[in-house]
């Protein structure tokens, strides 16, 4: 399987008035699972970030969407089919 991680996040960045709201998407690229897993941990200790999905891709070019989980004190990245029961 290609080592080819996206961890989709949506940010919230303020003006200096406080009144006006902009907003934005980014997508990081990682190389491995626990590039994406540490990505998806440096983000979520920013409260204006919020991580929207995150997957990978496969043999075939399509994509592999996974669940973010918390086990103990370390992220987990389950894929949905997974999760969903297959």
């Amino acid at each position: 399987m290609l080592n080819k991680w996206f961890v989709i996040v949506y940010r919230e960045r303020w003006a200096e008035s406080y009144e006006i709201n902009n907003t934005h998407t980014t997508i990081t690229h990682c190389s491995t699972k626990e590039q994406a897993a540490r990505a998806i941990s440096d983000m979520n200790g920013n409260i204006s970030q919020k991580v929207l999905n995150v997957f990978q891709l496969d043999e075939d070019g399509g994509t592999v969407p996974y669940e973010v989980t918390l086990k103990g004190f370390e992220l987990e990245l389950v894929p949905l089919y997974e999760v969903r029961g297959g």
